[in-house]
């Protein structure tokens, strides 16, 4: 079903506003009110207006309900509205029948009245975007949208400038300059699930289903929308069937009246002989395939024929134009193109979007290898990674009650599709192989196929993310600088990288995504927790209806918001440390990007009850060496703890005081006495001023003894470069007393950061098959007779650090150890390496004092930098081999079970490695 709005003035202020929808099938109604400037809540009547006949309001006052007039298959509506202090209507369109709401992608339509005033921008100019406005500039923004690069193409088509927005304002000044600052907008819209362009906020939401936007202009109507010419071939083609021409028209929206309505009105229809037939249709042809090449360069058909041939029907059109084949293309991709042509309408779409994806992976060869013709190929695989989105989209509707592995299917097409659009795509091909791997799991009926498939869902998810930020980072500076440039508005500048991303097929991946978690949810009996954007947090709960209505308000205290609404357009209000909402927004969305961005918790909840729990709490909010001295000689044979000394409390200090650092000790002095006045930037001042304390003499020789005496490499033995490394390890450590988070910390549970002191565990690194953290009472639950672990490949620190992506986690019962229960399988695609070397671990004190958890606060620090792997789970033993998982779980669990008991039941939070299938422990402390 397709909408077109037309908005349009009547007499004075009088605003008409007509919906047409086609293809209804059922009674359609109006759910509906309207917006003041700057205001969210609907004004229910709209002051000045005559209701359209049968308008009721809704049992709550909030919204009118206004009924279509049907005629046939179309149904329309047509509100009368005498208000200038009214700026837009509101609507969602409810089938009665069927009790179905048609939304913009979870969100509300909105269509401006009028043109808001600016100095920059006069009529309608804010409802330009990169959609269509005119086929010309239509096709000049899939330009832009779809490959950054390519702009200088578009400036040799258009001799325009490649920046989106100044296209749009060009064109939109003609329009005024012709026709007055009036100039309004049709709108059309598709109903449903499918995505297609993404406008500006105060139009339609971002993410939202605008298929077209087109302004009356100085180009023809036929011309505009090509529906009419369509109309005419239709009729030639029908051996002059009347029927034809208007069933065309009908089914697009397009009645006797709004031809009428045209700049250029079309009286009468067409009445041709059967001799004209032949010469118009081809005519008429020609003109449209004329059209498609000149206009759109990303447009498949001439993108196919620019590089493999015209084919003699084309010939015909582009006399003077010798267009020779590209040199070198794979044997049988001509075919392979054709094949994708002939099914390009098919209505099942798996085996064209599979011809597409072989094509352009032909294509990737050439790309990446060939100088000559580049910007032809160029052209060609946008153009088919612009038809394996569109594809998809179609599809949609289809997989509304598809079986779960049909929708995963279709997300590895997406995943390997926009796997071919990046040079960087290791992360992305790894996710393609997870997909794949789990549908086999769920062919074979393996009862972990969803556990699986959730987790290279989160995956997937997070590489969307880092795309969506790597994109920003590269395109938004030059957005920014050229709308400084030009006088765009702010807004639109802001949105620019995202409305590019959103138009590709990473939008359509997301939707795929979106729709696929709730059922593998289900089946694997997961938590009630999707979590968009990760930060720890503390803060006081305050309960909003709509993030919208207090996105400008400014908290003065650390505030978690739990939010019954978020579109995704929003921003976060100053103040706010997290949102929590029942709602899921995309993961590309607006207020997702800003919360990751600003550091923001940002978390879907699924469980009304836990949602409810939230609401009610509304307004509340260094013993490692020790241990690991104790554990030497007590841990059981098949346990081992790595070798290690320790630089005790009070070395740093008396290091400090040292003559030779005299002047490091009174810079931090001075730099203390601001930080104690609220300087917080001292902070950082202060660990870069650390990083220049010298180690006195006896402090080298003391510890080259420790460390030799243990059986430890001593550095100094390798060079003097090498011991340098370790001090200067060994001094970020220190250093790390001095990190904001841990300095705010002890702020808000009004501890003084004095007393903090900081010993340093040097320690063996253990080259880590695996690592570990175990809590030996599980604390989701705190049941003291379970035990709750987690496990990364490769070292630690992509565990406990600030690494993006879920570790595997599994439970085991105290009494039956060998059987553990996998909770979710792993979802971080970095895996951290490292060679034979030492740590430096932070040990604080923090640890023990009576209401202040420091573990985690402070850095450990490897004297060698560690290798950055991506993660290719599809080949680990411990995700594929069920026998292995089981046995390495079970001694994990074992272990963390023997090292309670040597503290006498206290429970434990432990951290460890597997290395060869032995296990070591590394630290372990009281678990918090």
């Amino acid at each position: 079903m397709y909408v077109q709005v037309d908005v349009k003035p009547s007499s004075g202020s009088m605003v008409e506003i007509e919906l047409v929808a086609t293809n209804t099938g059922s009674a359609l109604a109006l759910h509906w009110g309207a917006l003041q400037p700057g205001r969210s809540e609907w004004v229910v009547p709209p002051a000045g207006m005559r209701l359209p006949e049968g308008t009721t309001r809704t049992h709550d006052d909030a919204a009118l309900r206004t009924p279509f007039k049907t005629s046939g298959s179309n149904s329309t509506l047509k509100i009368e509205i005498d208000n200038p202090g009214l700026e837009s209507i509101e609507f969602v369109i409810v089938d009665e029948a069927q009790n179905k709401w048609f939304k913009n992608n979870g969100q509300n339509f909105q269509v401006h009245m009028r043109p808001p005033a600016g100095p920059h921008h006069q009529g309608q100019q804010h409802s330009a975007t990169a959609g269509s406005i005119g086929r010309k500039n239509r096709d000049v923004m899939q330009l832009l949208s779809k490959n950054a690069s390519t702009g200088d193409q578009v400036n040799e088509a258009t001799g325009t400038t490649s920046a989106k927005c100044t296209v749009l304002d060009l064109f939109i000044k003609s329009l005024q300059e012709k026709h007055g600052s009036q100039v309004l907008c049709k709108k059309v819209f598709k109903l449903g699930e499918k995505e297609i362009l993404a406008p500006p906020p105060g139009i339609v939401p971002a993410g939202s289903t605008l298929l077209e936007m087109a302004c009356e202009s100085p180009f023809s109507d036929a011309e505009l929308n090509g529906l009419h010419h369509q109309a005419l071939m239709d009729y030639m083609s029908s051996d002059l069937d009347i029927k034809v021409y208007w069933d065309t028209l009908n089914k697009n929206g397009i009645t006797k009246e709004r031809l009428l309505s045209y700049d250029h009105p079309i009286h009468s229809e067409p009445n041709l002989k059967s001799e004209q037939k032949e010469g118009l249709l081809r005519d008429l042809t020609n003109y449209m395939r004329s059209l498609k090449a000149v206009h759109s360069g990303a447009d498949l058909e001439s993108a196919i024929g620019t590089c493999t041939g015209y084919t003699s029907e084309s010939q015909g059109f582009m006399v003077g134009v010798e267009v020779n084949p590209v040199k070198g293309l794979p044997s049988g991709f001509p075919e392979l193109l054709k094949f994708v042509l002939d099914h390009i309408e098919d209505k099942s779409v798996e085996s064209l979007v599979e011809g597409l994806l072989e094509a352009r992976a032909e294509l990737r060869t050439l790309l990446l290898s060939s100088t000559e013709r580049l910007k032809d190929l160029i052209f060609l695989d946008i153009a088919l990674d612009s038809t394996v989105r569109t594809a998809i989209e179609r599809s949609f509707e289809n997989l509304n009650n598809a079986a779960p592995e049909k929708i995963m299917y279709f997300i590895s097409l997406v995943v390997e599709n926009l796997a071919l659009s990046t040079d960087d795509n290791e992360n992305l091909l790894c996710c393609l192989k997870g997909w794949n791997h789990a549908l086999e799991m769920s062919k074979h009926s393996d009862d972990q196929w969803a556990l699986y498939a959730k987790a290279f869902l989160d995956r997937t998810r997070l590489a969307l993310a880092t795309k969506g930020e790597e994109y920003h980072g590269i395109l938004q500076p030059s957005a920014e600088y050229l709308g400084s440039l030009l006088g765009i508005e702010q807004w639109t500048v802001n949105i620019f990288t995202e409305e590019i991303i959103r138009s590709g097929s990473a939008a359509s991946l997301s939707l795929l995504l979106n729709r696929l978690d709730p059922v593998l949810r289900n089946v694997a009996n997961l938590g009630s927790w999707q979590i968009i954007s990760p930060v720890d947090v503390a803060g006081y709960v305050v309960v909003v209806d709509q993030l919208l209505t207090v996105q400008h308000k400014s908290y003065d205290k650390p505030t978690i918001l739990v939010v019954k609404g978020v579109k995704g357009e929003e921003e976060i209000p100053d103040g706010v440390v997290a949102v929590l909402t029942p709602d899921m927004p995309d993961v590309l969305s607006h207020v997702s990007v800003r919360a990751r961005n600003s550091k923001v918790l940002f978390a879907t909840c699924f469980d009304p009850n836990i949602l409810s729990e939230l609401e009610q709490n509304k307004g509340k909010v260094g013993a490692k060496s020790r241990n690991i001295a104790y554990l030497n000689g007590k841990v059981p044979s098949w346990v081992s703890v790595p070798t290690s000394v320790a630089l005790p409390f009070g070395t740093f200090e008396t290091v400090l005081s040292d003559k030779i650092n005299k002047e490091v000790a009174q810079k931090v002095k001075i730099l203390t006495e601001k930080l104690d006045q609220g300087e917080l930037g001292a902070l950082n001042e202060i660990r870069n001023v650390l990083l220049n304390l010298t180690a006195p003499t006896y402090l080298v020789s003391e510890l080259k003894e420790k460390m030799q005496g243990s059986g430890m490499p001593w550095p100094g033995d390798e060079g003097e470069q090498r011991w340098e490394q370790a001090w200067t390890a060994i001094k970020k450590v220190w250093a790390s007393k001095w990190n904001e988070r841990a300095y705010l910390s002890t702020r808000k549970v009004k501890l003084d950061h004095s007393n903090l002191s900081m010993a340093v565990l040097v320690q063996q690194v253990v080259s880590a098959d695996y690592a570990f953290v175990i809590h030996t009472t599980n604390p989701s639950s705190g049941e003291r007779s379970e035990i709750y672990a987690e496990v990364v490949k490769g070292l630690g620190e992509t565990l406990v650090g600030a690494y993006p992506g879920r570790a595997m986690s599994f439970v085991c019962s105290k009494d039956n150890l060998e059987s553990p229960k996998v909770l979710g399988y792993p979802s971080k695609p970095i895996g951290l390496f490292i060679q034979k070397s030492i740590i430096f671990r932070s040990d604080s004190n923090g640890e023990d004092l009576e209401g202040y958890a420091g573990a985690g606060l402070y850095d450990s620090v490897p004297m060698d930098k560690e290798e950055q792997v991506v993660l290719d789970y599809t080949t680990d033993p411990l995700i594929t081999d069920c026998s292995f998982r089981t046995s390495t779980l079970s001694s994990i669990a074992r272990a963390g079970y023997d090292i309670e008991q040597l503290y006498g039941g206290s429970p434990q939070d432990i951290e460890g490695v597997v290395k060869d299938g032995k296990i070591y422990i590394v630290q372990t402390r009281p678990q918090m």
